[in-house]
């Protein structure tokens, strides 16, 4: 990791599935060129929403976006942010807005998506 990188942990809360740590893959490829080194974690949706607090933004992935709502409370008493990622953005191989969105995070631009 260079110097000036900021190191930041990422939360992606889903079923667990090969498709979430293909994003992992993507994302930590695609923050590199911002200065963001991403350390991500995906995690079921029960055991992630017990350790959003070890995050510095949590993910939530399409297939549990009907929890959303929960996982912003629970998110909201350990001051994470939350992006919900759009459907068309999970499988797409630059997902531009989601990486649009952590960039403004950790440039602490906006607390929630």
């Amino acid at each position: 990791m260079e110097e000036n990188n900021k190191r930041m942990k990422i939360l992606l809360v889903c079923f667990g599935g090969f498709s979430t740590s293909l994003l992992i893959s993507r994302l930590q490829k695609h923050l590199a060129p911002y200065g963001i080194d991403a350390v991500s974690d995906a995690e079921p949706l029960e055991k992630g929403m017990k350790s959003i607090g070890k995050y510095d933004v949590l993910l939530v992935a399409p297939q549990v976006k009907y929890m959303l709502e929960p996982l912003k409370e629970e998110a909201a008493k350990h001051n994470v942010p939350v992006i919900p990622i759009a459907m068309n953005e999970y499988a797409k191989p630059y997902p531009e807005e989601l990486i649009k969105n952590i960039v403004k995070v950790s440039k602490g631009e906006c607390t929630d998506v």
